[in-house]
């Protein structure tokens, strides 16, 4: 399966060695991960591209993880993981900023 955005193509292959990990810090909850991960790649990964690569988003995005436990963090805000509500960005960020100290980049 192979994801396009602009210039910047996401082929699986370039995250293979990460994707044991990937497993256990970013999974799809209610589908295929192939899928889910190039879905965030093609709409939040490119934000990053070109100073990341897929492999280098990727890896950041475990790195994230294995510094902060993020589902602490939102539901400490009263924002929980769930497939039935959304939450406003703005909420999303104001829980990381308040919390972790760090304002993270949107590029929505």
């Amino acid at each position: 399966m192979i994801f396009f955005y602009h210039l910047s193509p996401f082929f699986f292959h370039q995250i293979e060695d990460l994707l044991t990990r990937l497993r256990e810090a970013w999974p799809n909850l209610v589908g295929s991960n192939r899928r889910f991960w190039g879905y965030e790649w093609s709409k939040h990964g490119v934000c990053a591209y070109p100073r990341f690569d897929p492999h280098e988003y990727f890896l950041r995005a475990i790195e994230s993880w294995d510094s902060y436990n993020l589902t602490e963090v939102l539901l400490s805000s009263g924002i929980t993981p769930q497939t039935v509500t959304s939450y406003a960005l703005a909420s999303v960020v104001r829980a990381i900023e308040t919390r972790i100290g760090f304002t993270p980049p949107t590029c929505l």
